[in-house]
């Protein structure tokens, strides 16, 4: 039976509900209850780990700009421009620049 699910994948479905109507009652609602919290847990898993994803990508942005600022800075204080300037076009505070020097 697995061959013929693997080699036509509608067969699935017919054999999920040919299971469904050889149940009794009580053995198709446990099935429904126990189909429904695998598939609410399933799209919770799903939701959770798209968020991590977009927090991750969200994360790796900011670090990329931030190293950009500080990278920028560095230029900026190897050309010989005021710390105010500085601070003026990276956006950085006057401590960030001097760790740099």
């Amino acid at each position: 039976m697995k061959t013929i699910v693997d080699k036509q994948p509608v067969m699935e479905r017919v054999f999920d509900r040919l299971d469904k109507m050889s149940m009794n009652k009580t053995l198709l609602s446990e099935y429904e209850i126990r189909k429904r919290a695998a598939m609410d847990e399933k799209a919770r898993l799903d939701y959770s780990f798209d968020k991590g994803i977009e927090k991750g990508i969200e994360k790796g942005i900011e670090k990329g700009v931030e190293k950009e600022k500080l990278e920028t800075a560095k230029l900026m204080l190897k050309d010989g421009l005021d710390v105010k300037v500085i601070m003026k076009y990276t956006g950085l505070s006057k401590e960030e620049i001097l760790k740099i020097e």
